[in-house]
């Protein structure tokens, strides 16, 4: 089963039914900076594609943290990608 963390800024709500609603994922864990995401089956060489939209509570500046996406057995085969700056204006 692969896992992933997806960047999340502070203090920040997250669109559950964006998630669940995407068939992608089987379910989601949230945690103060990420959204730990669990899908079932990944065929090599086929991209998964989503979107999901969080809701600032307040004006703010921030890097994400990295977000990875890896095997839950086997945590060696991974992806990540680079952290982003984020900014929310009121």
């Amino acid at each position: 089963m692969p896992d992933g963390a997806l960047a999340r800024l502070p203090q920040s709500g997250v669109d559950a039914d964006g998630l669940l609603g995407s068939n992608v994922f089987e379910k989601y864990s949230l945690t103060g900076r990420q959204i730990i995401i669990y899908l079932e089956e990944v065929e090599n060489g086929n991209p998964i594609k989503f979107q999901y939209r969080l809701r600032a509570k307040f004006p703010i500046r921030a890097m994400t943290p990295q977000s990875r996406v890896y095997e839950y057995y086997n945590p060696k085969v991974e992806d990540v990608a680079r952290p982003v700056e984020m900014e929310v204006k009121s």
